[in-house]
């Protein structure tokens, strides 16, 4: 009878644990989306202003690539800057 009694138990404890294990990765998600939502939105943002597509922010999922298309980006010059400069020529 003992037997019977801690198997539910354990069983209950196990089926609560579930519980609060699935509310805990719905919460994680309900901060986390939003949070990556708006990252990349911001990001596409940046990118677009510097004459660059959008699509290239799907590379911060690839770390090394991502540090390699920063540098890149970073000493190169911009296609907004080089339609800026066709358009209006330096004197």
């Amino acid at each position: 009878m003992m037997e019977l009694f801690l198997f539910f138990v354990n069983w209950g404890i196990g089926l609560l644990a579930w519980f609060v294990s699935i509310a805990f990765s719905l919460v994680a998600l309900a901060i986390f989306l939003p949070l990556l939502i708006l990252w990349f939105w911001g990001l596409v943002r940046v990118l677009n202003k510097m004459g660059y597509s959008g699509w290239w922010s799907l590379l911060t999922f690839i770390p090394p690539l991502a540090l390699i298309a920063l540098w890149v980006m970073a000493f190169s010059d911009w296609p907004s800057q080089r339609r800026l400069i066709t358009v209006i020529p330096p004197r």
